[in-house]
């Protein structure tokens, strides 16, 4: 017997998520039926041509699963991308006229569409692209910001825009496995960071309107500056997860699997005490390989503005711990660049049960439990 449902596919650089979830007779939040995550394979160094054929796998095997369990087809299919899957930046522009001039839609729409091709042909110069996100972040007139900019006269216009795009070559793979599964390729398409931030803002970090937030990926993590709840920078560095993984296989001389297992093992306290004592050593030396990309980052963007010292890490659980620990190291905390000590905030799972109903078999985890959330809350408000 089929079901009302809807369907969340959620697509990091590791892996694949799903997540089918309705909503019952008077509920007021959304009840998840099925949830699960498919690992990808590891690659000893990271390809995208080759990875997207793996992924392409894994986004097939993620969907079989979910129809297995909730029979019927999805009202509505919203797909998260993770890094390295998609590119964004935030763009400023400022536009002068010569004398006070109209604000209107058809003036904004012409400023941010020759942005939205220069920036298209600075990354992608010779490839299809699809826009993901287009979002003024902040619009000021003479100086002054303002949320309500039409129909005012200015001599000066700024606007400040999230942009998000993807290769359409992924893209059309995306919509061949839907298709395949499903038998339909309409699907909407939305980025992590911006629907994570977005789901985090209107739950569980509404008070902090400037924090820095971070996704930790698989090969890629995203960092992302808030500031007066808008996005202001979005940079992106290639350690994550996996680089831990690699550097266990590479210390004990075992292949990315058995890496894998070691380093659960070791997270369960089932590994010996020599075995843990080199774990700490090799985990020490991603953290100095994580403080060096961060202080990098923070000393760029301290040269523009003051950095707010609160930090949102979403992540695997280790994962986060590992990189508030970097926060706190010596090399961080000799930069100074904030006013006060850095603090995480780390979004959990339990946290998050508030906002959606979890059943035997739906047990969203934190990537997943956070998408829903935008999906229900900030999605369905546009």
């Amino acid at each position: 017997m089929s079901v009302k449902f809807d369907l969340i596919l959620d697509l990091r650089s590791g892996s694949v998520g799903a997540c089918a979830y309705a909503y019952e007779k008077r509920a007021k939040v959304p009840t998840c039926l099925f949830a699960t995550r498919i690992q990808i394979p590891l690659q000893r160094e990271f390809d995208s041509e080759r990875g997207l054929g793996n992924l392409a796998a894994g986004i097939k095997l993620a969907l079989d699963v979910t129809r297995k369990h909730v029979p019927g087809h999805p009202r509505s299919l919203s797909v998260i991308i993770g890094t390295p899957w998609y590119l964004s930046q935030t763009r400023t522009v400022i536009y002068k006229g010569e004398g006070p001039m109209n604000v209107d839609g058809k003036l904004v729409g012409r400023l941010l569409d020759t942005e939205i091709d220069s920036f298209t042909k600075e990354h992608y110069p010779n490839r299809p692209v699809e826009i993901i996100e287009r979002v003024v972040m902040k619009t000021t007139l003479n100086g002054y910001r303002t949320n309500s900019p039409y129909g005012k006269r200015a001599r000066e216009l700024e606007i400040i825009f999230y942009l998000s795009m993807m290769d359409k070559v992924l893209l059309e793979m995306v919509r061949k496995e839907v298709a395949f599964v499903y038998h339909r390729s309409e699907i909407s398409l939305h980025t992590f960071t911006f629907a994570a931030w977005q789901a985090s803002r209107l739950s569980l970090i509404r008070d902090i309107p400037n924090l820095t937030f971070v996704d930790i990926g698989g090969e890629v993590s995203e960092w992302t500056l808030i500031e007066e709840n808008s996005i202001t920078e979005s940079v992106s560095f290639p350690l994550g997860a996996h680089t831990i993984t690699r550097d266990i296989a590479k210390g004990f001389n075992i292949d990315l699997e058995e890496a894998r297992s070691l380093y659960a093992a070791y997270l369960e306290k089932r590994t010996s005490a020599a075995v843990d004592k080199k774990i700490v050593g090799i985990l020490s030396g991603v953290g100095i390989k994580w403080a060096t990309y961060v202080s990098g980052i923070l000393q760029k963007l301290s040269n523009t503005r003051i950095l707010p010292s609160q930090y949102c890490v979403v992540g695997m659980p280790e994962t986060t711990r590992l990189f508030c620990e970097t926060l706190d190291s010596p090399l961080i905390k000799s930069l100074d660049l904030t006013r006060n000590t850095n603090s995480c905030f780390l979004p959990k799972v339990e946290e998050l049960k508030q906002f959606f109903v979890e059943t035997v078999y739906g047990k969203p985890d934190v990537f997943l439990a956070l998408e829903m959330l935008f999906v229900d809350k900030y999605v369905s408000m546009l």
